[in-house]
């Protein structure tokens, strides 16, 4: 009777646990952003743009399109930090840069006007991590091309996600 039961609980048991492993490797592993990491793909962004002048605001938002980060540069003007913000938000909600819209625009899409939360000029750009979504980064008001700085801080993703 004892090894019945002790063979019972020994089954049981193997079977809870293969439940709780299949459950486990069932689940999503989310990658997302770090403050540590929005500090890294900032830097990157300002180490870029500081190479022709240093100005202009670096806004990174999180996977839930929120602002996670936010550098203003000395002499910056005012009115760059909601730009930055706008152009991450564009490259958040439609999945592309803010530069797409401006050229789309420019060749007469004006519709493209009419989508909301949709800034359609270059400095946006979506980060991604195994094609996942994990936030955006927005550049206004530097000297230099915000695109270029922008993508300064998408190859720091890259090269801290290791790919």
């Amino acid at each position: 009777m004892k090894l019945l039961v002790r063979a019972t609980i020994t089954g049981l048991l193997s079977i809870a646990i293969a439940f709780t492993v299949s459950a486990q490797d069932q689940l999503d592993h989310k990658a997302a952003l770090t403050l540590a990491v929005a500090k890294q793909i900032a830097a990157a962004a300002e180490q870029q743009g500081c190479k022709v002048k240093c100005g202009g605001v670096i806004a990174i938002l999180d996977d839930s399109g929120e602002l996670m980060y936010l550098q203003r540069l000395e002499g910056s003007q005012i009115g760059s930090t909601k730009l930055a913000i706008t152009k991450a938000r564009t490259a958040f909600l439609y999945r592309r840069t803010s530069q797409s819209f401006q050229d789309r625009v420019g060749k007469g899409e004006t519709f493209l006007m009419d989508f909301p939360e949709m800034m359609p000029s270059g400095g946006g750009v979506p980060l991604f991590i195994d094609g996942k979504l994990v936030g955006s980064i927005g550049i206004s008001g530097g000297a230099g091309g915000d695109d270029v700085v922008a993508q300064a801080g998408v190859d720091a993703l890259t090269k801290i996600a290791g790919h």
